[in-house]
């Protein structure tokens, strides 16, 4: 998702969340977005909560960017309250899925800029760096030094 592909399985997100229901949902929000069918994303955003389960960091996060992409800024605050005390944590994953996600920090400064903090999200990319650099992924920890300077 972070290198912009998932727009181009748009019909593998839809059959997905036709399987799975609304824990797919945001998956499929960041499809539809990314193809332009943003009022398409709109009717099928689901606020239902996330279970706090295995998969709980990698689905806030693929919510956090759902988030982002339909300028949802109540959504996003709330997801960044829910994520801080998570700010810490490896990058999330969902290994049988064959997907893993950048570092939560990462999000959390993405939510920061988004939600005007600034001075936190600096911090928060940092801290990215910190982690990515922990689990060799040193794309990661470039993309996230490069926005403690923005």
């Amino acid at each position: 998702m972070n290198n912009g592909t998932l727009g181009e399985h748009l019909e593998e997100m839809r059959a997905f969340h036709e399987a799975f229901g609304p824990i797919a949902s945001d998956l499929l929000v960041l499809a539809l977005h990314a193809n332009g069918l943003i009022d398409e994303a709109r009717r099928i955003r689901t606020s239902d909560p996330i279970r706090p389960d295995y998969f709980f960091t990698f689905l806030t996060t693929v919510r956090a960017m759902a988030a982002i992409a339909l300028d949802d800024r109540a959504a996003a605050e709330e997801i960044y309250a829910t994520l801080l005390a998570r700010r810490d944590d490896p990058p999330p994953d969902a290994t049988s899925l064959s997907v893993e996600l950048r570092p939560v920090a990462h999000t959390l400064g993405e939510l920061a800029v988004f939600l005007g903090h600034d001075d936190e999200a600096a911090t928060h990319f940092a801290q990215a760096a910190t982690i990515a650099d922990r689990w060799n992924a040193p794309h990661w920890a470039a993309e996230a030094r490069s926005r403690t300077t923005t």
